[in-house]
């Protein structure tokens, strides 16, 4: 079965670290963003895979070619237009057979095999309390998809959108976007998948809604650090440090180096990345960066990093309260 993942988003939620890396690439836990989401599709007999990345985006299908031998195509979205343009770039993908769309940012827990079997055409969704940020879904009782809007403006249902759809005919999906852009029918400026699933309803498809317990949206920092304390607590690793102590959840690469410092809890730090004298929590640290006697919490790091701070030495008298 094939499946695309557009992820060509520039990523300004999550600058200054997007200004040098893809934001699929950054580290939560052990792995990469889009590690998780490419085993989760390996594991559930996914063969044929299809990227839309950026034009800029050699470094992840450079990643990707040597990381995993599924067949890998790359397509690139010159233009930003939304997710159903980006999805157009990979049009020769959509046939008469199944096809799974998963956003290049979603991290999720679910029965992905119960989805890809599923009778019908199926979206992902989970309640949520501020579903205006997101496309959302309108159900019956029997759970199938009465309507779909991108983004509105008034509440229309508590069931968000979050990046997963499952399409038993992928061209079906084609012909709804060419739809979209010939006729330039657009929502917030950008052709949007949303309106192409509601177009397909609107001619007969019959489309449920398949709920997911455990998503999280890798679009900003504070969500990233919310993934990563996740995905330290379902995926623990023992980690070794000198001198230092560790409180668990962690991940701290076997090649980073901690001298005299506390790590911990939910805590990634990357490759050659070295701590020393400093405490660290609830914070994600890349490869080959630098800490020195810092304190440092709710943080992200990027590689290459060399922050080192100075040791204080104070003499106060009495009653003196001081925060640093």
């Amino acid at each position: 079965m094939r499946a695309i993942i557009p992820a060509a988003g520039v990523g300004s939620r999550m600058r200054p670290h997007t200004y040098t890396t893809t934001k699929i690439l950054i580290k939560v836990g052990e792995k990469t963003i889009i590690d998780y989401i490419f085993e989760k599709l390996i594991t559930n007999g996914i063969d044929e895979i299809a990227m839309i990345l950026s034009p800029d985006g050699d470094r992840v299908k450079s990643y990707i070619k040597n990381r995993y031998s599924v067949k890998t195509k790359f397509f690139f979205q010159s233009e930003l237009k939304g997710i159903a343009h980006a999805v157009s770039m990979a049009s020769n993908e959509l046939n008469n057979e199944p096809v799974l769309i998963i956003l290049g940012d979603t991290i999720f827990e679910g029965d992905l095999k119960k989805l890809l079997e599923s009778e019908y055409s199926s979206l992902g969704v989970k309640e949520i309390e501020n579903p205006e940020k997101f496309g959302v879904a309108v159900v019956d009782d029997n759970d199938f998809v009465k309507r779909v809007e991108e983004k509105p403006d008034t509440f229309v249902s508590n069931l968000a959108l979050i990046g997963i759809y499952f399409f038993k005919n992928g061209a079906k999906l084609k012909n709804s976007i060419k739809y979209l852009i010939k006729n330039n029918i657009t929502t917030k400026g950008e052709y949007q998948i949303t309106d192409a699933i509601q177009n397909m309803i609107e001619n007969g498809e019959k489309i449920t809604a398949f709920k997911i317990e455990d998503w999280y949206d890798c679009g900003n920092p504070k969500n990233i650090l919310s993934t990563n304390r996740y995905i330290l607590t379902k995926y623990p690793k023992k980690s070794f440090t000198t001198n230092s102590a560790v409180i668990d959840p962690c991940y701290i690469s076997p090649n980073a180096e901690i001298i005299n410092s506390v790590i911990g809890p939910y805590v990634t730090i990357g490759d050659g990345t070295k701590v020393i004298n400093s405490i660290i929590k609830d914070s994600i640290v890349g490869e080959n960066s630098h800490i020195e006697y810092l304190i440092l919490k709710d943080s992200i790091i990027g590689n290459n990093a060399f922050i080192k701070s100075k040791e204080s030495s104070l003499n106060i008298g009495d009653t003196t309260k001081i925060t640093f």
